[in-house]
């Protein structure tokens, strides 16, 4: 978005322009994830996990983020 221009009329905003250019509308990501599960009792599991996500074509323009951890979770789980 570039170009942004408000319109005010004493105190209220009357209207607000912008021009728009669409690009890069499609992308190509890469998820990678790992986890394990724990075992504490024959019902109960206790769970992690972690994975990176990357932007192969970097469609808007942030730095890469391969290599860096951007999820990690964590459960626990019983079973009726």
């Amino acid at each position: 978005m570039r170009d942004l221009t408000g319109h005010v009329n004493g105190s209220q905003v009357q209207y607000v322009t912008f021009d728009r250019t669409y690009t890069n509308e499609a992308g190509i990501s890469i998820n990678i994830g790992s986890g394990v599960d724990y075992k504490v009792a024959p019902r109960v599991e206790l769970g992690i996990r972690a994975g990176i996500i990357g932007d192969v074509t970097n469609r808007y323009g942030y730095s890469a983020l391969i290599g860096t951890l951007t999820a990690l979770g964590a459960q626990v789980s019983y079973r009726f």
